[in-house]
C-alpha cells in the first residue's frame, strides 16, 4: 500500500486500530462484510450494509485495485482466485 492508502486508513479509523478486535471487525466497519437480511424461514440473504465508513471502504477498494494492477503477490493471488 502506498502512503496515500496508509494515510487514508489512519484517517478512516480515527488514528488507531486498537479499537478493533481483529481484521474481521475492521472489514465489517469498512462495509466489506455482507450482512444477513433474514426474515422468518427465509435465510441466506446477504447484502451490503447500509451503515459503514465510506472513506475506509474507498481506501481498501483503491488499495485492492493497485495491488492487482502491479506484479506481485496480490496480483498472483487474484489471478489464482479468478481461475478457480
Amino acid at each position: 500500500m502506498s502512503f496515500r492508502h496508509w494515510s487514508g486508513l489512519i484517517v478512516g479509523t480515527g488514528g488507531t486500530l486498537s479499537g478493533f478486535a481483529g481484521a474481521g471487525r475492521l472489514a465489517s466497519y469498512a462495509g466489506l462484510v455482507p450482512v444477513s437480511k433474514d426474515s422468518g424461514r427465509v435465510t441466506g440473504n446477504l447484502h451490503r450494509p447500509k451503515r459503514y465508513n465510506r472513506r475506509l471502504r474507498r481506501v481498501f477498494y483503491s488499495a485492492a485495485l493497485c495491488g492487482i494492477r502491479a506484479d506481485g503477490p496480490s496480483r498472483t493471488f487474484y489471478q489464482r482466485k479468478r481461475r478457480s
